[in-house]
Parts: C-alpha cells; structure tokens; sequence
C-alpha cells in the first residue's frame, strides 16, 4: 500500500509539471487582444438591448397651435386590433411619449428598446384627433409625417334661412367658421 501512495503522489506532481509548463508555453494560437481578428458573423452580434433612433413627427398640417401630446407603442394599443377602439388598453404601456413643440414638429433622439422596428405612434389630441400611425425604424431613423385630410376640402356652409336663428347671429357664425378655417384668429 506505501507504494500506492508513492505513485498517487509522483503522479500528482508529475501532472503539475506538465500543467505548469504547457501553461507557460508562448504561441501564437491565441489571439492577442492588439491583433486585428477578421471580422466574422460570429463575433458581429449587438449585446445592446436598446438602440437610439432619431425620431421625428410631424403634426404641422394641423395647425394646432400648441404642443401635442404622442405615445409611441411597439403593438397596436387599441383594444380592438382590427380598427381604432374606443380607448387604449390599460395593459400594454407606451415604449416613449412626448409633446411636439408649438408647431406640431418633434425631432430628437430617443433611447427605444432594440426589439422596436415597427412604432405605433397614438395621438389623442382634440386638434389633431384619435389617430394611430404605423412608422418603421430604418437605419435609426423613424419619420411620420401626419396629413390632414380635412385641409385639403374646401368648407362649404350653406346658409338657409331659419326662424330659430336671425341672420345676424348666422353672420357670425359664417365669419367665425371661415376664420377658424383660415387660421387667421
């Protein structure tokens, strides 16, 4: 048995030796971290789990006059999937919200989860209305123009007369509706 250990003990030592040395040895099988690796799909992955897109919406078509509040969604928020529902389901949060600036333009850099390549921008605005409009993320960029489709009709009021309203007060309303219309109040 004192043979057996001496053995176990030679053998445990000689195994040392040769972990030691073989650690020691210089080679150039290993990459140093100076040396310009050959860039590969393996070593192309992002780890980041956010990406900074310019972000740009534009609202101006409105004329609002004053900021307008937007969310930006990675889904569609609205409890029927299939069209503008009646409200936003409480369960699915906005990835980024902000106001526009008086003009109806937003333009800055935003900080976005990396999974966002298509943004649900939702604006509840009483100017500019329920609206949801579908933008891709490309490049880091993501632009929304919003139009207005009722800029592009003529407003046409038909005045009758009516026993209800004298024409004086009827006047008036013609004059405020071409104004608001016009933008010049």
């Amino acid at each position: 048995m004192h043979n057996s250990v001496k053995f176990f003990v030679r053998s445990c030592v000689y195994t040392c030796i040769f972990f030691v040395g073989v650690s020691c040895k210089d080679s150039d099988d290993f990459l140093s971290p100076d040396s310009k690796a050959p860039v590969t799909e393996a070593n192309r992955f992002d780890f980041s789990t956010t990406q900074e897109v310019d972000l740009r919406v534009d609202y101006s078509d409105f004329n609002a006059k004053i900021p307008v509040f937007f969310s930006v969604y990675n889904v569609n928020p609205f409890v029927n999937e299939n069209t503008i529902g009646e409200y936003i389901n409480p369960n699915i949060k906005p990835i980024f919200a902000g106001y526009t600036e008086p003009n109806g333009k937003y333009d800055q850099t935003v900080t976005l989860p990396a999974y966002a390549k298509v943004l649900h921008v939702v604006t509840g605005n009483f100017l500019v209305g329920l609206r949801r409009n579908l933008v891709e993320v490309s490049n880091g960029q993501a632009n929304l123009v919003v139009e207005n489709p009722l800029a592009k009709q003529p407003v046409r009021i038909v005045a009758r007369r009516s026993t209800l309203m004298p024409i004086s007060a009827k006047f008036v309303i013609i004059i405020s509706v071409r104004m608001w219309r016009t933008s010049d109040c």
